[in-house]
Parts: structure tokens; C-alpha cells; sequence
């Protein structure tokens, strides 16, 4: 079934159409109904693939780094699909960190917040009235997605 194929008056292109079958096919083997998987990468690196989007992938490399430090990229921690992990991270690892980051941290992380640039505080509105910490923590909550990354904790981890 085509995208859109369940919607009325949605269609795409042939062009789009196409694309996305590419697309498809290059993430499959990263996509798993339910498990999160961790992959080794041509990067030289790990990626924990938990496809749960940039806020809860804040978290949970939030969570990981407080439980495993160093497990987690430390320069380019998370995107939208993945943790990006050391390159010689391994499932057993990303297991072991996750039970740890539960028992520490609870299996909700509510009290987990994701990393803050000095460049993104800087750019919050009233920052200069606000004490740094107070505005970090501001900015991290508006950044995470604790449902989300409790979601992928919830799921075995291959």
C-alpha cells in the first residue's frame, strides 16, 4: 500500500513514490516492530536505532551517559532514529546501561533532561534574566520526551 493510499485526496508523485521505496529499503534493516536494535555503522561507530524521535533520544542518551559514561558519542549524541554510540559498543552493553539507567533513574527517566548547548541558551528568550541553571533546565524539559523514551526502555533491546 502506497502512502497516503489510506488517506483521501492524498497522493504522491511517481517520483516521490519511487524515493520513498529507496528510502524503505535502505532503513529496513534497522527497523523492528518490537525491539529496539543496535547496529554497528560504516562510521566506525554504533547506533542504537530506537526510531522514537529527537526529544526521546535526548533523553534516553541522557539516561545511557549517566549510567554507562562514555557509552554514548559524546560530540554527536542523538538524532531523530538513533543514539550514536562508541564503535565498539554491543548489545549486551546498551542492555546492561539501560538496566542501570532504570534502576538508577526509574523506568519513566522523569528526572532525566537531555543536554543543553551554550548556543541554544543563549538564544532563549529572557535568558540574560534568567540564572543558568534555571534556563537549562528550562530548555531541557521543553526537549524531552519522557513517554517516549519510557516506550523504548519497555522494548527488548537485539
Amino acid at each position: 500500500m502506497a502512502l497516503g493510499a489510506d488517506m483521501p485526496g492524498v497522493s504522491l508523485t511517481r517520483r516521490a513514490t519511487e524515493r520513498l521505496a529507496v528510502v524503505r529499503e535502505d532503513v529496513a534493516p534497522t527497523v523492528s516492530t518490537d525491539t529496539s536494535l543496535v547496529l554497528p555503522h560504516d562510521s566506525g561507530q554504533a547506533r542504537w536505532w530506537t526510531w522514537a524521535g529527537g526529544r526521546a533520544n535526548g533523553v534516553l542518551a541522557a539516561a545511557l551517559s549517566a549510567a554507562a559514561p562514555g557509552l554514548v558519542d559524546e560530540l554527536e549524541r542523538y538524532d531523530n532514529r538513533y543514539v550514536k554510540l562508541r564503535g565498539d559498543a554491543t548489545t549486551g552493553a546498551v542492555r546492561q546501561a539501560v538496566a542501570e539507567a532504570r534502576k538508577r533513574l526509574g523506568d519513566d527517566l522523569a528526572g532525566v533532561e537531555p543536554s543543553v548547548s551554550d548556543e541554544a541558551l543563549k538564544q532563549l528568550k529572557f535568558a540574560d534574566l534568567l540564572p543558568a541553571d534555571l534556563a537549562s533546565s528550562t530548555l531541557g524539559w521543553r526537549g524531552s520526551d519522557h513517554d517516549g523514551a519510557a516506550r523504548v526502555l519497555r522494548r527488548p533491546v537485539a
